[in-house]
């Protein structure tokens, strides 16, 4: 059988009246369906039931309801204001318990109830508990009695009304309005129950204190309260500061002076014993500290935002680590040079500050997977990259829209920006010189070059000294042949370059991509920021299986698709 979560809850407002009680009272629970997700904002089907006995015991009372569940799922009805099936509330012997509530639930709002849940009463219901106990006391219609905290220890156990100046009538006597019941003894305010034979008892000890507007109260001894500090407005909640309209619950950690680390205005806390894999990265199959969520939301809202002052340096919004500092990460930092960062990461080696304690390390600084792996656009330098073994490594093509240019060292630290050959094939050089014996030698590639040529190169040869001037006598893929013209047999020495495609020499499907005339900007409209601009529009890049493309997103790959569980469809 499937369940229900239930919240119980037993309200009372107003006075009772003795002579003629109200036969009913509020009931709440929190609706979920057979997945576990709330039922909300939904019509649903009730029936309940009010057992005696045990939670099996026979119902003596039954009705229905239709009530409509708020946006968490929490739907209320008032016991003895529904559609009556059988039983009266007014029979019901109160005093004769153990009594539980019933509850079946159809989420569809008809009569299948495919719900059940029930929960005992752990107290009867006092104004209809009173209206059974057989109490001695009546009051006439629109009556209230109030009761002051003069009453003594002495005297009758019964009800003692004491005259003062104005009067009304009870039970055909005439007492004040300020009437004194004896046997109520202690201080401050009790609260008052009715025996089995109708007198009135203190069911508990006096609690004074007093309190400001909107405060929830806490205990400031062992029988007084006081404010606490906590607010609630109606509105919004607050801790240790007035409540904010912007903010459903505020909290405030005001001034610290204490020394030391490890402060925080708000902490999440979490455990388990054993270990579950929550690997789904969404609301109902992740397992983290504090979660925030931000159902449907506004145009730039976020489910968890983190801000800072930044008054000082080496502080950010919001920090993601390890828990002793292992590695970590930042979104908006500030860094030592007062520098702004959107993210700045460190995997920080072994103490937190990116500093290592050996040779040895490990740790990315930022991993980014996704059909683009990364994509960054700055004002003036789009991307810096620095490492003590080499500053970049690229696996695959690499298009560049502007010059290749390589800063070389030289004595004195100098730096000479040296051009990279361009061609509008995909060639391989090679070069070297080689002394003639008797008018002939070889020249035998190297064989990584030779390994890299398409084809049979194109090779240049020059004499490096008096003789009747060479040629190449004969050329393949590994090599050449020189010789020296007219049969000569001098030993100079020759000079030789060769230029050849190289074996990958062909226009890919990549290339022709992003040589189209339209190509750069396209990139350049993906690259929209919209922290800079509130009425411009980026524009979507994806890949369709074969070709990138660029425009309006296709509604197949920008929809979320919910769960049927997901109480947002």
């Amino acid at each position: 059988m499937k369940n229900i979560k239930l919240l119980f809850a037993l309200l009372f407002t107003g006075y009772i009246s003795f002579a003629q009680a109200p036969q009913k009272f509020n009931y709440q629970a929190v609706i979920r369906n057979g997945s576990n997700a709330l039922v909300a904002n939904t019509a649903i089907g009730m029936r309940v039931s009010i057992l005696q006995g045990s939670s099996s015991g026979t119902a003596v009372y039954v009705e229905t309801h239709v009530p409509t569940t708020n946006l968490n799922g929490l739907a209320t009805v008032s016991i003895g204001s529904g559609s009556v099936v059988s039983g009266s509330m007014a029979t019901i012997d109160w005093s004769a318990g153990p009594y539980f509530i019933k509850t079946e639930t159809d989420p569809a709002g008809g009569t299948n109830y495919t719900i059940t849940g029930t929960t005992q009463m752990v107290s009867s219901p006092y104004a209809l508990y009173a209206a059974k106990s057989g109490s001695s006391v009546a009051a006439g219609s629109d009556t209230q009695i109030s009761y002051n905290n003069a009453g003594v220890a002495s005297g009758s156990a019964n009800n003692t009304w004491n005259d003062v100046t104005s009067t009304h009538t009870v039970t055909g006597t005439s007492v004040t309005t300020n009437e004194t019941i004896t046997a109520l003894a202690g201080s401050g305010t009790r609260v008052v129950g009715v025996d089995a034979t109708g007198n009135l008892i203190s069911l508990a000890n006096g609690i004074i204190g007093s309190g400001s507007n909107t405060y929830l109260t806490k205990w400031t001894g062992t029988s007084t309260q006081g404010n606490s500090q906590i607010q609630d407005n109606g509105t919004s909640l607050s801790i240790n500061y007035p409540p904010q309209a912007l903010s459903k619950f505020f909290v405030y950690q005001q001034q610290q002076t204490a020394t030391g680390d490890g402060q925080h205005t708000l902490m999440g806390y979490r455990d388990r014993n054993t270990q579950n894999i929550g690997s789904a990265y969404s609301q109902v199959g992740t397992n983290s500290g504090s979660a925030g969520l931000s159902f449907w939301g506004d145009q730039y809202s976020f489910a968890t935002a983190g801000f800072n002052y930044n008054d000082f340096n080496r502080c950010g919004g919001t920090l993601g680590a390890e828990y002793s500092g292992a590695y970590w990460g930042s979104l908006g930092y500030k860094n030592s040079a007062n520098t702004f960062y959107g993210v700045y990461g460190s995997n920080a080696y072994s103490n937190g500050t990116g500093r290592s304690a050996n040779a040895m390390a490990q740790g990315v600084g930022g991993g980014f997977f996704g059909v683009i792996g990364t994509m960054s656009k700055g004002n003036v330098v789009g991307q810096i990259n620095s490492g003590s073994v080499f500053s970049s490594y690229n696996s695959g093509n690499v298009y560049t829209l502007g010059k290749n240019v390589e800063l070389v060292g030289g004595l004195n630290d100098t730096k000479t920006p040296v051009y990279a050959v361009t061609s509008t094939e995909s060639t391989i050089y090679s070069k070297g010189k080689i002394q003639l014996v008797n008018g002939e030698a070889y020249v035998s590639f190297d064989k990584s070059y030779a390994s890299l040529l398409g084809e049979e190169p194109e090779v240049t040869v020059t004499a490096r000294g008096n003789c009747n001037g060479v040629y190449i006598a004969s050329m393949d893929k590994n090599g050449f042949i020189i010789k020296e013209i007219n049969n000569g047999s001098s030993n100079v020495v020759v000079s030789w370059i060769s230029v050849g495609n190289r074996i990958d020499n062909k226009i890919d499907e990549a290339t022709k991509m992003v040589s189209s005339s339209d190509f750069d900007k396209n990139i350049q409209d993906v690259l929209f920021n919209d922290g800079s601009d509130l009425t411009g529009k980026g524009k979507a890049i994806w890949w369709d299986g074969s070709k990138i493309q660029f425009g309006t997103m296709p509604e197949s790959l920008s929809k979320t698709v919910r769960s049927k569980d997901d109480s947002r469809k």
